[in-house]
């Protein structure tokens, strides 16, 4: 069997242990093989996983891994039975650790909404795993001076809304998205465009001082809120019909210029004593 009729195989063979009626004596024992065969190849790659010392090189394993049970895993998704599933509990936080994000929140909706637990060895609900590992991710490409990919930040935050974790956690995925979202050097330009972002910045970073005040956003936040507050100034001042401080300390400049020069003309005039110069002498006869 080619390795696209396997996956196809596989694929149905787990939508349909969904969704399979209860009767259905024939096609359960099928079903059972069929699962027994995919927990067989998960039992094998967690054991050579076992044997790999590099964290490095486990998540290399790991992408070869995904590609043999990925199948089974997206069938169960389909058929959106809800079966507590090795394979399936398994497959998302191996999606998360080789960086799979889209692949990895279909399968955690599922498992969230089904309530699914994780494996035991590694001790937390679904919610945290997806909430700690993608704020792990994005403070570590921060670190790096890398960009992290702000969607899969905004996506945890979501998914994992309403699902309980410990404060730590959740403060450290929305101090990844404030974080993300502050440039490192705060533009000078004060326009709408840099506004926003620094003001949703600002909102997530407050929320994650509230969730863990040793979060380590005190800095951050006060540098978005002087920012903010000058930008603030400044709309205010144009929403007065006031000039801008410093534009109207450069006009002022230009114009006492203007008006010393027109001085010292007039001083040329009158022959610099307030005046009239004498008339001009006729030559003599």
């Amino acid at each position: 069997m080619t390795n696209l009729c396997r996956s196809t195989f596989m694929r149905k063979r787990a939508a349909r242990l969904g969704v399979a009626p209860q009767g259905a004596d024939l096609a359960a024992v099928e079903e059972d093989t069929a699962h027994e065969a995919v927990l067989r190849v998960l039992a094998s790659h967690k054991s050579r996983l076992k044997a790999i010392s590099s964290i490095e090189k486990k998540i290399e394993y790991k992408r070869t891994a995904l590609g043999d049970i990925m199948p089974w895993v997206m069938g169960a998704v389909e058929g959106d039975r809800g079966a507590q599933d090795p394979v399936v509990a398994h497959a998302l936080p191996w999606l998360l650790d080789v960086g799979a994000y889209t692949d990895a929140f279909v399968v955690g909706e599922y498992v969230l909404r089904h309530g699914l637990k994780m494996p035991d060895e590694y001790k937390r609900p679904p919610a945290t795993v997806i909430a700690e590992v993608v704020a792990d991710d994005a403070l570590k490409a921060l670190d790096t001076g890398a960009k992290p990919l702000m969607s899969a930040i905004l996506v945890a935050i979501e998914l994992t809304a309403g699902h309980d974790m410990h404060d730590q956690v959740r403060a450290k995925l929305h101090k990844a998205a404030g974080m993300a979202l502050l440039p490192a050097e705060l533009p000078t330009s004060y326009t709408d465009a840099d506004e926003s972002p620094i003001r949703e910045s600002l909102g997530h970073m407050r929320r994650a001082f509230e969730l863990h005040t040793q979060v380590g956003v005190k800095k951050p936040i006060e540098r978005a809120e002087r920012w903010l507050a000058e930008y603030d100034k400044r709309r205010a001042a144009e929403a007065a019909g006031k000039p801008n401080t410093t534009e109207s300390a450069s006009s002022t400049g230009a114009e006492t210029g203007q008006d010393g020069a027109g001085d010292a003309s007039a001083k040329s005039d009158d022959g610099g004593n307030g005046q009239p110069p004498p008339p001009a002498k006729e030559p003599a006869p």
